[in-house]
Formats: C-alpha cells, structure tokens, sequence
C-alpha cells in the first residue's frame, strides 16, 4: 500500500485493521492477503466513525498488487496495480505510475534522447520496461508537447531489482509535482 493522502488514515482487510495511522507518503511492505474477494475500508485515524472509501478487490494466489491511496476532487480513489515479478538476472525493469489527478498525460523522456513512455494518464501505468542497469535523467512533459512539467532527474536502476516510477503531487500547487522511485 501507498498513502498519497494528506492525512493518517487506518486501512481495514475483511473487518481487520491492518494499518493504524498510516502516514502521507507512506508505504507498506507486501504482505500476504486472503485469496477471494476482499472489502478494503479506508478510514481517517481520527475519525474512526468517518469511512473515506470502501471497495472490494479480488486477489489470486499468483497476484503481486501495488495498492495506492490518492485523493482527488471527487474524493478517495483505490487504485491497484499489478507487479511483475519475473526479472532476468543482472537486468532491471522500469514503469511508470501517474497518480497525480490534477496533471495532464505525460511523456517521459530521457535527457538528449527519445521519448521512452508515452502518453501516460492519471491512474494507468506503463508496461514495465527491460534495461540494462543504469543512471538515466528522466524528465516530464506533457504529451506532444515541449512543455516541461519536471526538469530531469537522475535516477539509479540496479541490476536485479524492478522499479516502478510513480508521478505524485499537483502541478497547480506550491509543492508542485514529483517523481518517486520505489523498488517493486
């Protein structure tokens, strides 16, 4: 799970309270949950009353899931995406993950060089990407255009790990627009 709300919230699996005041920008470990469907509830630490989302989800014996938790004008949004787990030794894998509701798609490109993930919308993410291990400078516009919405940024993908790159923040606010790079 990631929490890209901007408040603690506790998260409930089947009536169980797994995480109690899950702090903004916090993310889980993976654990292992029930194989069938799954009532997720999404409750504001202080308020145990106040119920922000509740959604079932359906999990199989052979899913990795990355849960992320975002706040949108229309409220909360519970998005999942599913995480390769395969990886060829002494590669590394990258996608991108846009969860920032309030930005336009993206391409993402590297610097002095192609356009690498195209066309990338709110709530989708990218297939993931086989490279060689590397230091590569990222940088985001929006898509079809030379308007920069975030000058590069260097980024270290090492052999055997895979990546996911997620796009967070609102482009309109002060603290602007980010990418974070997480290890699947």
């Amino acid at each position: 799970f990631i929490n890209l709300v901007s408040k603690n919230i506790d998260i409930k699996i089947n009536d169980t309270e797994v995480f109690n005041h899950f702090h903004p920008n916090g993310l889980s470990e993976y654990f292992i949950m029930p194989t069938h469907t799954n009532q997720i509830e999404i409750i504001p630490s202080d308020e145990s009353q106040a119920l922000l989302k509740r959604q079932n989800i359906e999990i199989n014996h052979t899913n990795y899931v990355t849960f992320v938790i975002t706040e949108t004008d229309n409220g909360i949004d519970l998005l999942s995406f599913p995480t390769e787990q395969f990886l060829p030794e002494d590669e590394t894998k990258l996608r991108i993950i846009h969860l920032s509701n309030a930005t336009p798609a993206v391409d993402v490109k590297v610097k002095h060089g192609d356009t690498v993930f195209s066309n990338v919308s709110y709530g989708h993410a990218t297939d993931y990407l086989g490279l060689s291990p590397m230091t590569v400078d990222l940088g985001l516009n929006i898509t079809n255009s030379n308007n920069t919405l975030l000058p590069f940024t260097r980024l270290k993908l090492q052999a055997n790990e895979i990546y996911s790159l997620l796009i967070v923040g609102d482009v309109t606010k002060k603290d602007g627009l980010k990418m974070l790079l997480i290890k699947d």
